[in-house]
């Protein structure tokens, strides 16, 4: 008798394992890997459904073999091989229509055929764009983007330096907003890679009691991966979270640091640093004893305000900080100084300035500069910071007045901030996390966008605020090339009408991209999956780009291009896939191959023939190709054959 845990075994089975395993040798255990099924009841029933199907029936779903099971798969597509037309071709134009120097012509010799299937694997993650003058944060700081050079050193989310190896000016991008909980905000194009965790990564059981094994773990998406699953404006219901980063260990500046810097935080915090000398306000003994013991003099001028005589550090101290309260700054060399060095800063201006209040401390200044100086303080050492500004308010001989405007920075760590004993006894750890959590994302138009590659594997680093952030070219080639002489329709899912008259923008200088009544060519559809439902089967579609789900299931990839070959006619499709850097082929691994008549990938400036299944004269594959791309983007230049060894 089939109990409520079998059927919804039996469920899942059917629908989310069995269509994407038919090429492929499992176990039980990989079973529940994969689903997270640990409770023994529900691995008892598994058991039960895996023998049903394997032994259990007349027709059996499965072989079985040793403690490994297959898909039997006895679906049959009969070829009508007779009747079949040789000659019909589908003579396809390429970017790589050209003569190499072994004078072997791309576009002649390869043949495709009708349901025929081209894939065009890209490296997804080497854009990574922003605004140009989006700040990252460098060994000299914050600088803007576009002012950075291949070699400059950046900051990676563990506190690392790591270098820029490439920059890539990407034209114009459709840009959005992403605003986070602590104020904090940040400009990206639609391929920028976040690291982010979901409300599901931080539930240690699944709803049904079992251990969560996804559990503390974080995923890499896409900006549009991101707007595609929680959609544009607030961010209500899924708390997203990107991570902190770690403390800055050092910064690389090399400025001379002669002023202690716990002393230069007394100072800009309590002192009046106008007119000859320092003086300096406190109510607190243990910071006139701290004087006392770096052999600095403290002259009693009325109740709480004392002269200081600096002896041999008078001359040590840092030029340009004699400002009026509300010009104060940190200095850049001090600002950039060393991990232990920038909290002794801190703490001088929490002792003096600052205060602690149930699970957060509090900073207060006049100057917007020294309260912006204090939150990259608190943040380059994995801190949280967030600033708000208002005005006091006061009474006058019983007149109500407003005060100068000030400003709070408001701080999250879990390290104690301050020295002052009275005020570390009032402090406590925070408990809630100190990740970032996503409010919004709000579209804000089209700029133009440049991105960055850096040594580090990770691929992360940080920007403005101390956010942590992470081929289509050639298949708008084939579509514009092709426009004139096949019916063609072009699937995009990240373009939007303005951005895709925009990427047009470099092909309207060498093709009509419009019919005499001013319609174009082709049909540009805005689509994210299911493109067998909807797929031209007579004609030539362009699909850009075939994803799967942010999770990675890549597996998933070759039976949905079957789908899609089989909801072809006389028709073909060009599909755009995402592929590692340095890689032949995209995710999902070789086994995509299978599916293609031809097969080709893409690295920055250089193209291989990784498969093609039929051709006239010369065989093509492993042949290489290196180009260069002119016209925002449109064109491309300079090809010639790649020669090894």
């Amino acid at each position: 008798m089939e109990t409520e845990v079998y059927r919804k075994i039996s469920s899942r089975l059917e629908a989310d394992w069995y269509p994407y395993r038919t090429n492929e040798w499992f176990t039980h255990d990989d079973i529940c890997r994969f689903f997270q099924w640990n409770e023994q009841g529900t691995r008892k029933a598994l058991s039960q459904k895996l023998w049903h199907d394997s032994s259990g029936i007349e027709n059996p779903k499965l072989e079985k073999k040793n403690k490994a099971y297959r898909i039997i798969d006895r679906e049959l597509e009969v070829i009508d091989w007779v009747n079949a037309d040789t000659n019909a071709v589908y003579e396809l134009s390429f970017p790589y229509g050209v003569w190499d120097k072994t004078h072997f012509d791309f576009e002649k010799n390869i043949r495709i055929h009708p349901k025929g299937i081209v894939a065009i694997a890209g490296v997804s993650n080497e854009g990574k764009g922003h605004p140009y003058n989006t700040p990252i944060l460098t060994d000299d700081g914050f600088r803007m983007i576009g002012e950075l050079s291949v070699g400059d050193y950046l900051f990676t989310p563990n506190g690392e330096r790591t270098k820029i190896k490439g920059l890539y000016h990407r034209g114009e991008q459709d840009v959005y907003k992403f605003t986070f909980s602590d104020g904090s905000s940040i400009e990206v194009d639609n391929n920028h890679l976040w690291k982010i965790q979901t409300p599901y990564q931080r539930q240690k059981v699944t709803g049904h009691n079992n251990s969560n094994a996804t559990y503390g773990k974080w995923l890499l998406m896409e900006t549009r991966d991101i707007i595609k699953r929680f959609g544009l404006g607030i961010i209500k219901s899924a708390k997203v979270q990107i991570p902190r980063t770690n403390p800055i260990r050092h910064f690389g500046w090399q400025g001379r640091t002669r002023f202690p810097y716990y002393l230069l935080g007394l100072i800009l915090g309590d002192g009046n640093l106008t007119g000859q000398g320092v003086r300096f306000s406190t109510a607190d003994s243990e910071l006139l004893d701290y004087l006392s013991t770096m052999g600095i003099v403290a002259k009693h001028t009325s109740k709480y305000d004392y002269k200081l005589y600096l002896g041999k550090y008078a001359k040590k101290m840092p030029l340009g900080i004699k400002k009026l309260s509300k010009d104060k700054f940190i200095p850049r060399n001090y600002l950039l100084g060393s991990m232990t060095n920038r909290l002794q800063l801190l703490r001088g201006l929490m002792d003096t300035d600052g205060w602690a209040e149930k699970s957060q401390s509090c900073f207060c200044s006049v100057s917007k500069q020294l309260a912006e100086d204090v939150k990259f303080l608190v943040e380059s050492l994995g801190g949280i910071a967030r600033i708000s500004a208002r005005k006091p308010k006061y009474s006058y001989k019983g007149i109500i007045k407003e005060g100068q405007r000030c400003y709070i920075v408001r701080i999250g760590t879990n390290f104690c901030p301050f020295r002052l004993s009275r005020k570390v006894s009032k402090w406590h750890k925070k408990q809630k996390s100190l990740n970032r959590t996503l409010k919004s994302i709000e579209y804000v138009g089209i700029k133009p966008t440049i991105c960055l590659s850096i040594e580090d594997k990770g691929g992360l680093y940080i920007a403005k605020d101390f956010i942590v952030t992470h081929n289509t070219a050639f298949v708008l080639n084939i579509l514009v090339l092709n426009m004139d002489k096949y019916r063609c329709t072009y699937f995009t899912n990240e373009l939007t009408e303005i951005g895709l008259k925009r990427r047009f923008r470099g092909f309207e200088d060498w093709c009509e991209l419009t019919n005499g009544e001013g319609q174009p060519k082709f049909k540009a559809v805005l689509r994210y999956d299911n493109y067998q439902d909807v797929i031209d089967p007579d004609g030539l579609n362009i699909i850009d780009y075939l994803d799967v789900n942010a999770e990675g299931e890549y597996y998933k990839l070759v039976p949905y291009m079957k789908r899609i070959q089989k909801a072809l006619k006389k028709g073909i499709a060009v599909i755009a896939l995402q592929k590692p850097p340095g890689r032949s082929d995209a995710f999902g691994g070789s086994n995509l191959r299978g599916a293609t008549s031809l097969y080709l990938s893409i690295d920055k400036n250089k193209l291989e023939v990784v498969k093609a299944k039929d051709w006239v004269d010369d065989n093509p594959n492993g042949r290489k190709y290196s180009f260069s791309l002119s016209h925002y983007g449109c064109v491309f230049e300079n090809i010639q054959g790649i020669y090894e060894g």
